[in-house]
């Protein structure tokens, strides 16, 4: 009860955080996504053969392996601090054959076994999504669909045939032929809409912006700190790195071009250009390797939101048999049997809920996150209901130090298939440290409880803390080229 309550604490005074200092003028409050279109289009087909053989005394295989594929994406985007809208498209198509023979061949039994899969499968994608400022306040209307269409069939057959012998005689045989055809569809729908007050937007790129200032202060690559305004700019450029992908083939050539255009039109840049070891150095990772980025975001949400995901999933199979038998050589009329099946499945999920999000930037180095999200199904509250509550605090002691503390509550309650009545509130702090060529370090601690009670009354309590710690050091000597490397203190 205690870690519920701090919790659900913990979540309302996060929202108290509206009423900090705004920090205005800093570089989080300067930087506006930037007006930009992006479209990218490529598609891959391919396709492959295979077929081995193998000898053996008593029996002889023969398997062979054929198949293709295609795939085909085309995106197009545009963004800005006011409007976005977006459309997705990937279809995707491939089919396979396997056969695989096998001949027996003993003194007193003979026998062939022939097998064959074939399979195919389709997949069609479209999304779409739009978000729009219509006026100067902060209104926020967002749409967004996507819909599923996957085909899935698959033929299998097997035929097997043995002989047994007596004196070099026939003596008995069987054969058989099995089948089966096996169908599926799905077909998926989804949709929501949300329209609420305030203005969130993933301000990230200011943080790389100002791990790139701070390097090349060090590095004398540039002559002076940059201001927010720039700082702002440069995040702006950051914020389109991904989508230079979408027009160039070599798309880190081309952004680090920019980049440097960019300073040089602020006038910082102390030689013609960054250099080799400052544009190296802009490479590094800002934290650990392998750690998830944290993201920056920055304003805040509010408003209801509706969701409608339908759903047809439907399969079908036709088995077949059949087998005969002889004696003496003469084999007698064939035996057959079919079985089929056939399942359809239909799921509406009908969604109401509520969303609501504080992002503050408190200064360079620290960061709040709280969010909070209920929904439940628009048929009726006891059919589905989830809240979410959640808050998250992060400060950069320096470039590679990052403590992070988060706490968590959920609850979800509901009846009918897939009953649950179960409550969760977690808490964890985390201290990262990372220094190349020397120390790494990790510091995890977290608290868990979860309680239940359908389909009966449990609880779940789970203390963690975790710590590791790393060293490296190395040397490269090559007196004919280059002096002496040592790792940087």
């Amino acid at each position: 009860m205690r870690l519920r309550a701090a919790s659900v604490l913990a979540f309302a005074a996060s929202f108290a955080a509206l009423a900090l200092p705004a920090f205005a003028g800093t570089a989080f409050d300067l930087f506006r996504v930037p007006d930009h279109r992006a479209q990218h289009f490529d598609a891959t087909a391919s396709g492959g053969l295979l077929r081995t053989g193998q000898n053996a005394p008593q029996a002889t295989t023969l398997t062979g392996t054929n198949g293709g594929s295609f795939l085909g994406h085309a995106n197009w985007l545009r963004d800005s601090d006011a409007r976005q809208w977006s459309v997705d498209a990937t279809g995707s198509f491939s089919g396979n054959r396997n056969h695989r023979e096998t001949t027996l061949r003993q003194a007193a039994i003979s026998g062939d076994v022939d097998e064959m899969r074939r399979s195919a499968n389709e997949l069609f994608m479209l999304g779409a999504g739009w978000r729009e400022y219509p006026t100067s306040k902060p209104i926020a209307i967002e749409i967004s669909a996507l819909g599923v269409l996957s085909r899935s069939q698959a033929w299998d057959h097997l035929s097997a045939s043995s002989e047994t012998y007596l004196g070099g005689s026939p003596l008995s045989g069987y054969e058989s032929a099995d089948g089966r055809w096996r169908h599926q569809y799905l077909d998926q729908v989804s949709g929501s809409v949300a329209i609420g007050w305030g203005h969130a937007r993933d301000a990230s790129a200011v943080h790389s912006a100002w791990v790139l200032e701070q390097r090349w202060l060090a590095d004398h690559a540039i002559t002076r700190p940059l201001a927010d305004e720039e700082v702002a700019k440069l995040a702006g450029l950051i914020s389109l790195r991904d989508s230079y992908a979408s027009a160039h083939v070599r798309p880190e050539k081309a952004f680090w071009a920019d980049v440097e255009s960019a300073l040089r039109e602020m006038g910082v840049l102390a030689g013609d250009r960054l250099g080799a070891y400052a544009s190296r150095h802009a490479l590094d990772p800002e934290l650990i390797p392998g750690s998830t980025w944290p993201r920056r975001y920055v304003g805040y949400f509010v408003g209801p939101s509706f969701s409608l995901v339908h759903t047809r999933d439907s399969e079908r199979i036709d088995d077949s048999h059949a087998w005969r038998s002889s004696a003496s050589g003469s084999f007698g009329p064939w035996t057959e049997s079919r079985f089929g099946s056939y399942d359809v499945r239909h799921e509406d999920s009908p969604r109401l809920g509520v969303i609501g999000a504080v992002h503050r930037a408190l200064g360079m180095r620290t960061h709040l996150d709280a969010s909070i999200d209920a929904s439940s199904d628009a048929r009726g509250l006891r059919r589905y209901t989830n809240a979410n509550a959640d808050v998250t605090v992060r400060h950069w002691i320096a470039e590679r130090w990052l403590a992070d503390g988060r706490m968590r509550y959920r609850r979800t309650v509901a009846r009918g298939a897939g009953s649950a009545d179960l409550w969760e509130a977690y808490a964890t702090g985390e201290l990262q440290y990372f220094l190349e060529d020397h120390w790494s370090a990790s510091v995890v601690g977290s608290i868990d409880r979860t309680m239940g009670a359908v389909p009966q009354h449990e609880s779940m309590r789970a203390a963690n803390l975790t710590f590791s710690i790393g060293w490296n050091r190395g040397a490269l000597d090559a007196p004919a080229l280059i002096g002496p490397v040592r790792p940087l203190d």
